[in-house]
């Protein structure tokens, strides 16, 4: 990265898109993803689907929501850098969520393979592999 600044925007880029998937902000996740940007899933039950522009990748992780429980993101070992492209990063996440009987469960874990564009003063998704270690209906 050209400085701490971007390093800490690119890494805020990634928290965004997790703690307003989980709130269901619909404005705060349109807020991270590029205009253009492209979702493509490795594994789970969406594997080798890919989405292309801001509200086709919506719509489809809005669509998620009904059928996901309460939940939360966890992302951490996160490593991000510069290039000739821009700016690059992977993410190892966990994904906990809410059971009907109340309990707490590990409901899904991979890493996110990402690709970050600037938009004015902060940085956005461009693109984003979602890869899949596991996931319950595995």
């Amino acid at each position: 990265m050209s400085d701490l600044g971007d390093t800490l925007s690119v890494r805020d880029c990634v928290v965004g898109y997790s703690q307003t998937y989980d709130s269901r902000d619909h404005d705060g996740l349109a807020g991270v993803l590029a205009e253009d940007c492209r979702v493509t899933m490795q594994g789970g039950r969406f594997d080798g689907t890919s989405y292309e522009g801001r509200e086709a990748v919506l719509d489809w992780l809005e669509g998620t929501w009904p059928e996901t429980p309460p939940c939360i993101h966890f992302t951490g070992n996160a490593r991000v850098w510069t290039d000739a492209a821009g700016a690059g990063g992977r993410t190892d996440y966990l994904f906990v969520g809410r059971q009907a009987d109340g309990t707490i469960r590990l409901t899904g874990a991979g890493q996110y393979r990402d690709r970050f564009a600037r938009d004015g003063d902060h940085w956005v998704i461009e693109e984003r592999t979602v890869a899949m270690l596991g996931h319950p209906e595995e």
